[in-house]
């Protein structure tokens, strides 16, 4: 069986996407809470925001980036031959498994975001490009 690097390298970024979303998601439930027992929680809702538009709009950036890296990659392929399309065909897997990584932690933003009553309608589109869905 044919080892793939850039599928773990993928992965691994894949996994600290779900770790930040993860840390991002307990700070709402953290701040739901303090609310729940009379705490204030407007700095740590503040912090949150501002961390989920810089959040939402990094990841943004990064599929947009895949998108257009995947279509080069593809139109490469077209024109490659032999081995060299075997090589595009695995990098392709792989930067797909990124933008699948990065897809699912723009949804979990646009959750949060939703949760808190911001705008999300350029990230929800974004959202739609990259998965169809």
């Amino acid at each position: 069986m044919r080892s793939f690097p850039q599928l773990s390298y993928h992965a691994e970024i894949n996994k600290n996407y779900l770790i930040i979303d993860e840390l991002l998601k307990n700070l709402l439930e953290n701040a739901r809470y303090m609310q729940t027992v009379g705490i204030s929680s407007s700095n740590d809702l503040s912090l949150l925001d501002d961390q989920l538009k810089q959040r939402a709009n990094e990841v943004s950036s990064e599929i947009k980036l895949i998108i257009r890296k995947l279509s080069d990659l593809k139109t490469q392929q077209s024109e490659a031959s032999g081995s060299d399309q075997e090589k595009l065909k695995t990098e392709i897997l792989a930067v797909e498994e990124e933008k699948q990584g990065a897809s699912d932690s723009l949804a979990d933003l646009v959750e949060l975001m939703h949760a808190r009553d911001m705008e999300t309608t350029e990230y929800s589109e974004l959202l739609i490009k990259a998965t169809g869905q």
